[in-house]
C-alpha cells in the first residue's frame, strides 16, 4: 500500500497520464495478454519517470524532459498493448494527455480559487477531480473514437493533433503557472484565464475527432448498406431467373425419361436412365414455404449446401412473412445463411456441417431461427459479431444490414452462442 500511495501521491503526472492511455486502450484490439502488458508498462513508466527526474536534478537539465519522455513511453504503451500503428498510438497518447492535463487544469483552477491546507486534502481533491473528468471523458470521448477496434489516423491527423494541444495546452500553462509562482496576487486572472484555456483546448481537439470519426462512421455505412442493398436486389432477380431455368430443365427431363421408359431396351438402358433420373431429382426439391421470394433464397441455398457437402434442415411457414418486401427478405435471409454457410464449411467434423433454419408464427409474433454449429473465436461490438476478415472496411456490414432491417419492421435480434453453437433469433411484430 505504501507503494501505491508513493506511486499515485508522489508521481502525479506519469500515473494519471498512464491511466488516461489505459482508457483510452480500453476500446482499441487488445493484444494477447493486454492486463500483465498494461501492469509491466505502468512499472516502466514509473521508472523512467524517476530516471529521468534525476537526469533533470543532476544535470539542471528543464522539466519538459521528464514530460517528453513520459509521453514516448505512453506512445510505446499503446504500441505494445494493443494491435495499432503508429500514428494510431501517438493520436492514442495525445488525447491521453489532453484529458490528463484538463484533469490537472480543472484542478489547478479550483484550488486557486479555494486553496486547500493540507497535502493530503489537496491530494484527495486531485484524484477526485482526475475521476471525474476522467469518466466524463472516456463516456463522450475515448469509447467512441475508434472505429472496429482502430483510430485508422493518418500521418496529418496524428500530427494536427500534437500541434494543437502540446504548443497551446503545455507550453502555455507551464508559462502561466511560471507567472503566477512569481506574483500570484498579479498574476492570478490570467493563470485562470490560461487553466480556462488549456482545458477548452483539449476538449475542443477531442470533440472534433470525436464528431469527425462519427460523422464519417455514419457515412461509410451508409453508402455500403446502399451498395448491400443494391447488390441484393441483383442477386435475388438472377437467383430468380436461375431457380426458374431449373425448374423448368427439371420439368422437361422428367418428361424425357418418362418418355424414354416406354421404349423397350436392354436392362443396362434402365439403370441408366435411373441415374439420370436420381441426378435430375436434386434439382426437383425446391423448397415450397408459400412465398415466392423466400422458395427463391431457400432453394438457392439448400442447392449450395448439397454441393458443399452440409446437412440442411428447414421448417419454414413463408406466409408468416408476407408483409415484408422481397428484397427485405433476401437481406435478412441471404446474409444469415451465408454467414452459417461460412462457418460451417470451415468444420472438419461432418456431423457439424449442419444449417437449420426454422420460421413460424406464434400469436402475433414471427420467429425466425437460424442453428450453426462454428469453431472460431467470435468477438461482439454493440451486440453484433464482428467480422473475422482483416479489411474491415469492407466486411463486417452483414449483421449491420440485417439489424437495420429487422428494425426496419419493427422487429429485434438477438445471438446465443452456448456450446459452440452459434443461434440467432429474429422475431417480427405480425401486422
Amino acid at each position: 500500500m505504501e507503494v501505491v500511495r508513493y506511486i499515485f501521491q508522489g508521481l502525479p503526472f506519469p500515473s494519471e497520464f498512464t491511466v488516461c492511455c489505459i482508457l483510452f486502450m480500453l476500446p482499441l484490439v487488445h493484444r494477447h495478454h493486454f492486463i500483465l502488458r498494461t501492469v509491466l508498462f505502468f512499472a516502466v513508466q514509473v521508472m523512467t519517470n524517476q530516471i529521468l527526474l534525476a537526469f533533470v536534478k543532476t544535470f539542471a537539465l528543464h522539466m519538459s524532459l521528464a514530460f517528453f519522455g513520459t509521453f514516448f513511453v505512453g506512445i510505446m504503451m499503446f504500441m505494445f498493448c494493443t494491435e495499432c500503428t503508429v500514428w494510431d498510438a501517438v493520436f492514442g497518447a495525445t488525447c491521453s494527455f489532453a484529458v490528463q492535463h484538463s484533469c490537472y487544469a480543472v484542478y489547478s483552477f479550483l484550488v486557486a480559487l479555494f486553496p486547500v491546507g493540507e497535502k493530503s486534502s489537496a491530494s484527495a481533491v486531485e484524484w477526485l477531480v482526475f475521476i471525474a473528468v476522467a469518466s466524463v471523458s472516456y463516456v463522450f470521448f475515448a469509447r467512441k473514437l475508434p472505429v472496429s477496434g482502430h483510430y485508422n489516423v493518418h500521418i496529418t491527423e496524428a500530427m494536427r493533433s500534437v500541434t494543437i494541444i502540446l504548443p497551446f495546452a503545455f507550453f502555455l500553462s507551464m508559462l502561466a503557472e511560471n507567472y503566477y509562482q512569481q506574483d500570484a496576487t498579479r498574476s492570478l486572472p490570467l493563470f485562470l484565464i490560461c487553466r480556462v484555456y488549456a482545458v477548452l483546448c483539449c476538449l475542443f481537439v477531442l470533440w472534433a475527432h470525436t464528431s469527425t470519426n462519427e460523422k464519417v462512421s455514419v457515412e461509410t455505412e451508409l453508402q455500403m448498406q446502399k451498395m448491400l442493398w443494391q447488390q441484393q436486389k441483383e442477386q435475388y432477380k438472377l437467383s430468380r431467373e436461375n431457380i426458374d431455368i431449373i425448374n423448368r430443365k427439371c420439368h422437361d427431363l422428367k418428361h424425357q425419361v418418362a418418355a424414354l421408359r416406354t421404349v423397350r431396351n436392354e436392362n443396362q438402358r434402365e439403370q441408366y436412365l435411373d441415374e439420370i433420373e436420381k441426378s435430375v431429382m436434386i434439382y426437383d426439391s425446391a423448397v415450397k414455404t408459400g412465398n415466392d421470394a423466400l422458395d427463391t433464397i431457400l432453394t438457392e441455398r439448400s442447392l449450395r449446401c448439397e454441393a458443399e457437402g452440409i446437412s440442411w434442415t428447414c421448417m419454414a411457414d413463408g406466409r408468416s412473412l408476407d408483409f415484408m418486401d422481397p428484397t427485405d427478405l433476401y437481406t435478412i435471409f441471404g446474409n444469415v445463411l451465408d454467414n452459417a454457410i461460412e462457418s460451417v464449411q470451415a468444420l472438419e467434423d461432418p456431423e457439424q456441417r449442419i444449417v437449420a433454419v426454422t420460421l413460424y408464427r406464434k400469436r402475433n409474433m414471427t420467429i425466425l431461427q437460424v442453428e450453426n454449429y462454428y469453431n472460431h473465436e467470435l468477438r461482439f461490438r454493440d451486440g453484433l459479431p464482428v467480422t473475422s476478415k482483416r479489411d474491415t472496411n469492407y466486411h463486417g456490414f452483414g449483421m449491420k444490414s440485417i439489424k437495420s432491417t429487422v428494425e426496419k419492421y419493427g422487429g429485434s435480434l438477438s445471438i446465443d452462442t452456448q456450446n459452440h453453437i452459434f443461434l440467432l433469433c429474429i422475431v417480427f411484430p405480425t401486422p
